[in-house]
């Protein structure tokens, strides 16, 4: 389908193609739940904080899987694992807006160090 608005032409089909896709994976639709729990990018981040298996069972939850997830924790680690989801959601936006990657390292540091700053 082709969509003309104002002299801009485009490919609706092909753009929302694009546009769909994870920033990061280039591989799944994107969504939060994709983002933040099923994202192999994002994988290393939950591994690093020793949190894998937890955000592996949660995938398999339908109601409110991140709240599940931040449920089962203590307050900092509560706060740690909030600012990480932050801070993905911040690594696609670099990705997709400016095309740059970071390593999960960076993810992690920008997350613990905002967790510092911020009063709860």
């Amino acid at each position: 389908m082709i969509v003309s608005i104002q002299r801009l032409t485009f490919d609706l089909e092909e753009w929302s193609a694009l546009y769909m896709l994870c920033s990061l994976s280039e591989t799944k639709i994107e969504n939060a739940f994709h983002m933040f729990a099923t994202c192999q990018v994002n994988e290393g981040c939950w591994e690093k904080l020793n949190h894998k298996q937890r955000v592996d069972d949660f995938v398999l939850e339908v109601d409110s899987p991140i709240f599940k997830l931040l449920q089962g924790l203590r307050d900092q680690q509560r706060r740690r694992v909030a600012m990480l989801l932050w801070s993905i959601w911040r690594r696609r936006n670099e990705k997709l807006w400016n095309n740059q990657a970071e390593l999960d390292v960076a993810a992690i540091q920008r997350g613990d160090d905002t967790t510092t700053k911020v009063t709860f």
